[in-house]
């Protein structure tokens, strides 16, 4: 199990990556995979938030993705994954690292 503290630090290592290198598009790119691929949707926020992958209600995440209106469709990780280029995924890593940051944990 990991920790809340422990979840933060993972996420940021790796949205602080994607963010710094925006042609990257998926995490599996990402050195740090390996740490994540173990968490569904490779995210360690999930392991706290998600109580199973069927789960729709992720309140209290930093992230809020699926639990706001629009649910995942308009999700930052959405706009990252699907966007049309790298300055458009650097903002919207950008953005996930910012609500990363600023979660309390």
């Amino acid at each position: 199990m990991i920790t809340p503290k422990e979840a933060k630090e993972l996420t940021l290592e790796v949205w602080r990556y994607l963010r710094d290198h925006p042609k990257i598009m998926f995490k599996h790119q990402t050195p740090m995979y390996h740490k994540i691929n173990i968490f569904s949707g490779d995210c360690p926020l999930c392991a706290i938030y998600r109580s199973s992958d069927d789960d729709e209600d992720c309140k209290g995440c930093p992230l809020d993705c699926l639990a706001k209106k629009g649910g995942d469709k308009e999700s930052l990780w959405r706009q990252h994954t699907f966007s049309d280029g790298p300055i458009t995924r650097q903002k919207a890593a950008s953005k996930i690292v910012e609500l990363v940051e600023a979660w309390e944990v």
